[in-house]
């Protein structure tokens, strides 16, 4: 897969969190050359401003700061070695984002790239959108990840932002990775016959979909779930298969939440599965790591962020 040329999926965000996705994502997935060089000069420029300490300790600062805890703070899967957090207070904005570490130089340079850029962006956004101190946005990036096998990972970030508007703004973000090189996988890199998938999946979300929301969104499920490929851009693996998101708007209103369909590792065996993606782990070893609880929770009192609402 080229970096370069990911799709974005399609949600119905505000204006405000969709170009702030747009431009996270696309600086985060620079070609590989630049991928190589770039996270380490924009560490260099975060360090200036941040202490790396373990998540006992505290920053009061009222720029930009990071951590990296040195263990996981919830039960995590074998890849996660460490959860990193940046955050950011000033009188427009408070930000915090967090992700993984998960001990592949390459990802773990892409996954630093990426969070600062989806600070940087979002700060400059407020700046320029929000009079200073009449409107206070706010971001909050959290993440959950899963393996199918020692060697490939899927990370989904929820990306909540407050804009002043009547409720948060949704977002998120998928990547799955091959661990043994740092290469980032299309859906279509998981199987060896790829002919008739993105029907087969369109076709089969569409029915679990209907069944589940009703005839009365048909429409919307429809739009949603048609043969675009980026309307199936956010996918996780699991040990069985495959689980697929679709966050609010994209296929009903807001107030119904995010959906999830998941399809198992036996229906998609037409489309043979690559060897060494799914390694037969039990559905019991599936672990998501998500959330920080009352880590979380204290850092975003510190930050003054508004809690999590109900979706």
């Amino acid at each position: 897969m080229n970096p370069a040329n990911e799709k974005i999926i399609p949600v119905r965000w505000g204006l405000f969190s969709g170009l702030l996705i747009l431009l996270a994502l696309f600086f985060g997935n620079a070609p590989e050359a630049a991928a190589k060089t770039t996270p380490a000069r924009q560490n260099q420029n975060l360090k200036q401003q941040t202490t790396e300490s373990n998540p006992a300790s505290e920053s009061t600062s009222g720029q930009m700061s990071g951590k990296t805890s040195a263990q996981p703070l919830v039960a995590a899967p074998q890849a996660a070695l460490a959860t990193r957090s940046l955050m950011h207070k000033d009188e427009r904005c408070s930000v915090m984002v967090n992700y993984p570490q998960v001990g592949n130089s390459k990802i773990d340079a892409e996954l630093d790239y990426w969070a600062g850029k989806t600070v940087s962006t979002f700060v400059a956004g407020a700046a320029s959108l929000s009079p200073k101190g009449v409107t206070r946005f706010s971001m909050l990036v959290d993440y959950e990840f899963s393996e199918s096998s020692d060697n490939f990972l899927s990370i989904v970030f929820r990306i909540n932002t407050e804009t002043g508007g009547p409720h948060p703004d949704p977002g998120m973000v998928a990547f799955t990775y091959d661990l043994s090189d740092g290469r980032k996988l299309d859906l279509q890199d998981l199987f060896s016959n790829s002919y008739g998938l993105l029907d087969f999946i369109s076709a089969y979300a569409y029915e679990n979909l209907l069944d589940k929301l009703g005839p009365e969104h048909e429409n919307s499920i429809k739009q949603g779930t048609g043969g675009d490929p980026v309307n199936f851009s956010l996918f996780a693996l699991r040990p069985d298969g495959l689980v697929f998101y679709f966050p609010p708007y994209q296929v009903a209103a807001y107030e119904l939440g995010e959906q999830q369909v998941t399809i198992g590792l036996d229906k998609l065996e037409r489309f043979k599965p690559r060897s060494g993606v799914w390694n037969n782990k039990s559905a019991a070893g599936y672990s998501l790591r998500s959330g920080l609880e009352s880590e979380l929770n204290h850092r975003q009192a510190r930050l003054g962020l508004p809690g999590n609402r109900p979706q």
